[in-house]
């Protein structure tokens, strides 16, 4: 039997003393567990797992630097390595109060939250390089998440 081998995805973001966030943070946390949920079964069928683990920054330390705010890593190296994005950064709200927070840029759109599509862009970029395969065929419901996913529409 295949030893199970392991993604690691790490997922932080600023959560303040009333375990509230964002709404872009919170919109992100959605979209990495849709990522995951489609994702699974045809990692499973690899032979891989999925680990998430999602860490809370505490206000003191987000405001030292709330660029380190809803930042996903997969086998720690930031997402927007894998996709050869950049990052920006907004005015924020609600628990980041005026911080400018960090964004997303990818193919010229900047994207608050992160949209499902471009974790799952990143996670299948990272299984590619680091347990060398490919993703040739998705099953129906693994191809009809990517027409029906139209979250993270781009700010600019």
């Amino acid at each position: 039997m295949e030893q199970q081998r392991i993604l690691h995805i790490t997922w932080q973001r600023l959560v303040d003393d009333a375990s509230a966030t964002c709404p872009r943070c919170s919109d992100t946390g959605e979209n990495l567990d849709a990522a995951v949920d489609i994702l699974q079964p045809a990692l499973s069928r690899e032979g891989i797992h999925i680990l998430v683990e999602k860490k809370r920054i505490l206000p003191m330390v987000f405001n030292q630097n709330p660029l380190d705010s809803n930042r996903i890593f997969i086998e720690g190296k930031p997402l927007e390595s894998w996709l050869h994005a950049e990052t920006g950064q907004s005015p924020c709200c609600d628990a980041c109060g005026d911080n400018e927070c960090r964004t997303l840029i990818y193919e010229g759109n900047a994207y608050e939250d992160i949209p499902a599509k471009l974790i799952v862009l990143g996670i299948l970029r990272a299984a590619k390089t680091i347990f060398h395969i490919e993703f040739a065929q998705y099953t129906d419901q693994e191809a009809s998440f990517f027409d029906r996913t139209n979250n993270g529409k781009p700010i600019s």
